[in-house]
């Protein structure tokens, strides 16, 4: 469907506008990267590497976590698709819609707001 390519093509391209903030052209190899790292405590013996959670950083971080969670979550959405649109074509229809609305409000609710913030479009993805 028109509406399933569109959503694909949009959540790959989403963490771009933030890549563009934090990666330079000048970058070289450090553009290929799809996380940003940062020591968690800085000269004790306990710190550990997590994703950046400030700023730009976090904003491409989280926007890249909502595409994995999207490919990792819409393989059965492929398959329905497929199948229910021989049959039942405008439910299918009305229903991938509002899969990519849910995805859309997950996505942007993840990146700008993190965990929490993607609930009413988790909510939308789930009752389609």
């Amino acid at each position: 469907s028109f509406l399933f390519c569109y959503l694909v093509q949009h959540l790959n391209s989403y963490p771009m506008q933030y890549k563009a903030r934090i990666m330079r052209g000048k970058s070289g190899q450090l553009r290929s990267n799809m996380f940003i790292y940062k020591n968690a405590a800085e000269g004790s013996p306990e710190s550990r590497i997590v994703l950046s959670t400030e700023g730009d950083e976090a904003f491409y971080n989280r926007s890249n976590r909502a595409l994995y969670h999207f490919m990792e979550n819409s393989l059965s959405m492929v398959l329905v698709i497929l199948l229910d649109s021989v049959v039942y074509p405008i439910p299918t229809f009305v229903l991938t819609g509002l899969f990519v609305i849910g995805r859309l409000i997950y996505t942007s609710g993840y990146t700008g707001g993190g965990y929490g913030k993607h609930a009413p479009g988790f909510i939308i993805v789930a009752l389609t």
